[in-house]
C-alpha cells in the first residue's frame, strides 16, 4: 500500500512540481497551499506522514505543528519540516516530536525522496 503524504508547501510551483514527481514514484500525495488547507486536511483524513513548509502562509508551521500537539487523539503523525533556518536557529519546538526529521530549503528532490525512506522505516 502506497504511503500518503500531506504536502504543504508555500511555493506553488514547487509544489505542484513535488507533488507529480512524488506521486509518480508510488506515493499517495495530497497537498495544501496554505495552512489553513492544511489544517483542512488533516482533519478530513490524516496522512502517513506531514511535508510541512515552516513558511506556509494562513497559519504557517508553528501554528500546524501548535494544532497537532493539542490534538493528542490524532494517530500519530510524523512530519518533516521544510525551513530555510539551520537546526541552531530553529526552536525547539520545530526539532521535537513529532517531527522527525526536517530538509533545509533550497532543497532537491533527492534529498527529499531519501528523507521519506528513512521516515517511512519510522512507519
Amino acid at each position: 500500500m502506497a504511503v500518503s503524504l500531506l504536502l504543504a508547501l508555500a511555493e506553488e510551483q514547487l509544489l505542484l512540481h513535488v507533488g507529480r514527481v512524488l506521486s509518480t514514484i508510488g506515493y499517495g500525495v495530497t497537498t495544501a497551499r496554505s495552512g489553513v488547507e492544511c489544517l483542512v486536511r488533516l482533519r478530513r483524513q490524516p496522512p502517513d506522514v506531514l511535508v510541512l513548509d515552516r513558511d506556509l502562509p494562513w497559519g504557517g508551521g508553528e501554528e500546524i505543528l501548535a494544532w497537532l500537539r493539542g490534538h493528542e487523539e490524532l494517530p500519530p503523525l510524523p512530519i518533516i519540516l521544510i525551513t530555510a533556518e539551520a537546526p541552531d536557529d530553529l526552536p525547539m519546538e520545530y526539532l521535537e516530536p513529532p517531527v522527525v526529521r526536517w530538509i533545509r530549503k533550497p532543497f532537491d528532490l533527492t534529498s527529499l525522496q531519501a528523507t521519506l525512506r528513512s521516515v517511512e522505516r519510522l512507519l
